[in-house]
This record gives C-alpha cells, structure tokens and sequence, in this order.
C-alpha cells in the first residue's frame, strides 16, 4: 500500500491544480495547444490510477490482475509522452523539420509500446511476474523507456531552441516547457533503475506543479491585464479621453445601489451642454466641432479634478461630484463660470452648467437629481445666450 499512497497524493494535487483545464469546456474556448495540454492531463490522470491499482494489486499477491493493470500501466504511461509531445510541437507552433519528426517519433513510439503489450501477453518481452508473483522487467521494457527518455529530451531540447529566439514572457514559458519535459525525463530515467517506485508518477506532479505555476498562473494575470485594457477602451470617450456613456450607465447603477445600501448619504449631479457648437459645425467643419468639444471637456476635467467626468452625448456631459468636488462645489461652479464668462469674449468654448444635491428622504432615484440638474443647465443655456 505504500507504493500506491505517492499516486493517491499525485492524483488529488493534479486534479485540484489542473481543475480548469480538465472540466468541460464549450467548444471554441480552448487553444489548440490548450487542448493537447488537457489531453496530456487526462493521460497523466489514467497513469496515476493504474499507478494506485498497480501497487495495491501487487502487494496483495494478485498476479494476473496485476499483469493486466501493469499493461495499462505502460500504455497509459506511453500515452502521456504521446500527448506531451504533441503538446509541446502545438505549444511552441512552429512550422519546421524537426517538429514532424518529433510528432513521427511519438506515434512511432506509441504505436510500438501497443505492439509490444499486445505481443507481451502471448510471449513475455516486455515483463513477466514470476510463480513467486515477483515483477521482472524484459527487455523490450528498458527499449521503451529509453525511447521515451529520447523523446522527453528532444522535445525539451527543442522548447529551450525556440525559448532562444523569442524574448518577453513567451520565453519565460517556454524555458518552463522544457524544464518539465527534462523534470519528466529525469523520473523516467529513475524507474529503468527502480522499477517498483513510483518515480514517473513524481516526475508528472512535479511537471504539471511547474506548468501550472509558471504558465497557466502567468496566463490568468495575462488575460487579467488584456480584459482591463479591453475594459477601459469600453468605457473610453474616443473623441475625448473622458468615460462614456457605458462607464455612465455603470456608474449610476452602482451609485444607485449604494444610496439603497445606505452607503452613501451625498452626491450631486453637474450636467453640461456647449452653446454654440451647431454654429461652430455650420461654419467651420466638424474638425473645429470636435476640437470645440475637445476644448470644453479639457476646461470641465481642469475644475472637477476629483470626480469622474463622462461624455454622454455629442455636447453633453455630466459629472458625479464626490468627495472634495462635492465639498467645495459652490467654489468651483463660481471659478467654472467665470471662466466661461471669459471665454465668451474671447471666442472660446461656451459651456452651460447645471447642478443638483441628492436629497435623501425627499428624491427617489437617481433620475430626480439628473432632471433637476438638467432644467438648471438649460436654464443657464438661454442665460449665456443673452448675456
């Protein structure tokens, strides 16, 4: 029982570190090099159990069931390197020479190890269990692991080429591939020598432990860092660098839930509109349009520097105040007209400002405080016009 306690341990770690890629996956979500990867995992997982089943049987004495579970034993052992190899040629996706003889080498070393089990059972070449139940390995068995170590270093010497030609994190993960295979090819070496130790077993924890540290940990913070660039040109104002109207629609949804949590107790709303843009469009091009708007939303960001602004509309803009803004907004909404002020007579953009308090207890949504801070903008839109 001893023997089978090293597989009971590999297979709970390979399972609870390799859960993600075993579990079903929806067609189309897996790499192909993914795919091949999963394939090595479940060889790997049928090695350990008949890994477990072949210690418990051999210890109990139980000759031809073990004879039948040591078959399994090299087959599934032999399909791990199958799989491992074409994994590693999917992985490195490289078209060239060598990467057809390496998928050549494992089909050839595959289709022989069926050979030879088949043949074994008719006439022992590859092993035997003598009238004592004691194991001998045969010849045939020393050919095959050898191959196999041949196999696991070429593909380990090819990643370390590849790994030499490519720079980044790419090479980082392809030194990890060849690390493993050579991890692997080490444990392979040792079961020639020790044939009754679960050293193969070891040698795939060991391997799978530094994929999946190495490799598939370093995707996740990968695909993490790809989904928030990905997020933030989502919610990016192509025009303007400021939030759009997703970010806003986001935004109002959260704030909304916090005022039902009681988290938050004050906020206001400063709602934006350009006078005369319609104008400017007509007269000059939308260029000028667009760098009108450009314009306006620069003055916007310079006097709320401490809440987020959002672009919901062509010319219109709003901006939740919090914080410091919230604080000191009636100092800040003076500065922001005065500078409008001026930038009437100098012929700059022209911005109207409206800006409502939530008011707890007496406003039921969000909408109330916008439509509020709406009717003051339009209101101070036909002042500016006038004056």
């Amino acid at each position: 029982m001893s023997y089978s306690t090293i597989g009971m341990l590999a297979i709970f770690v390979h399972l609870i570190i390799n859960f993600d890629y075993m579990k079903q996956h929806a067609r189309g979500t897996l790499t192909e090099a993914e795919c091949r990867y999963r394939q090595f995992l479940f060889a790997v997982m049928y090695f350990y159990f008949s890994d477990i089943f072949r210690g418990v049987l051999y210890e109990a004495g139980l000759s031809k069931l073990a004879f039948i579970d040591t078959t399994l034993y090299f087959l599934t052992m032999a399909a791990s390197v199958f799989y491992w190899t074409h994994f590693v040629v999917t992985y490195l996706n490289r078209e060239n020479l060598f990467k057809r003889f390496l998928l050549y080498g494992g089909w050839l070393i595959m289709l022989t190890q069926v050979l030879t089990l088949v043949i074994n059972f008719f006439k022992p070449i590859s092993f035997y269990f003598d009238d004592n139940n004691i194991y001998h390995p045969l010849i045939c068995r020393h050919l095959a692991l050898v191959a196999q170590i041949m196999l696991f270093v070429l593909s380990s010497v090819y990643a370390l080429y590849v790994a030499l030609h490519s720079d980044g994190f790419e090479r980082k993960r392809h030194r990890t591939v060849a690390f493993s295979g050579f991890i692997m090819t080490f444990f392979v070496l040792l079961e020639i020598f020790y044939p009754l130790t679960p050293f193969y077993a070891v040698g795939c924890l060991l391997a799978t432990c530094t994929i999946h540290t190495f490799i598939y940990r370093d995707k996740i913070e990968e695909r993490s860092r790809e989904i928030g660039t990905m997020r933030r040109i989502a919610y990016k104002d192509a025009l303007t660098g400021v939030k759009n109207k997703t970010a806003y629609t986001e935004a109002v949804a959260e704030l909304e839930h916090g005022v039902r949590d009681g988290k938050l107790t004050q906020y206001g709303v400063a709602i934006f509109d350009l006078n005369y843009l319609k104008y400017v469009n007509d007269t000059m091009g939308h260029e000028m349009g667009d760098k009108y708007i450009r314009e306006a939303c620069s003055q916007i960001c310079r006097c709320f520097q401490h809440s987020p602004v959002y672009r919901i509309g062509g010319d219109e803009f709003v901006v939740i105040l919090k914080g410091d803004d919230y604080d000191n907004r009636e100092m800040i909404l003076k500065d922001f007209n005065d500078e409008v002020h001026r930038n009437k007579l100098e012929g700059k953009a022209v911005i109207a400002v409206g800006c409502a308090l939530y008011r707890p207890r007496v406003d039921g949504t969000y909408d109330d405080v916008f439509r509020r801070a709406d009717k003051l903008m339009y209101q101070r839109k036909q002042e500016l016009k006038w004056n």
